[in-house]
């Protein structure tokens, strides 16, 4: 239920983030994904740098769009 309402926000979170999030339900469990990938292979020391800075860049960014929207949300 969680992920459905957040789902209906999309877009909205999209737009903050000005870029798209890969939404995955997983009926089968009682989980779901919400995911922002990047083809950095983390296993290379040479992508050291470039791991930490994307982290750097989107660990806040997906705080600030999902804080408030998890607060929000309203038991079935």
């Amino acid at each position: 239920e969680a992920f459905k309402q957040l789902q209906a926000q999309a877009d909205e979170i999209h737009s903050e983030l000005e870029r798209k999030l890969e939404w995955r339900p997983m009926p089968e469990k009682q989980s779901a994904r919400i995911l922002l990938e990047e083809k950095i292979d983390p296993g290379k020391e040479s992508n050291r740098k470039a791991v930490c800075d994307w982290f750097t860049k989107w660990t806040p960014k997906i705080y600030l769009a999902f804080k408030e929207r998890i607060k929000g949300l309203v038991e079935p």
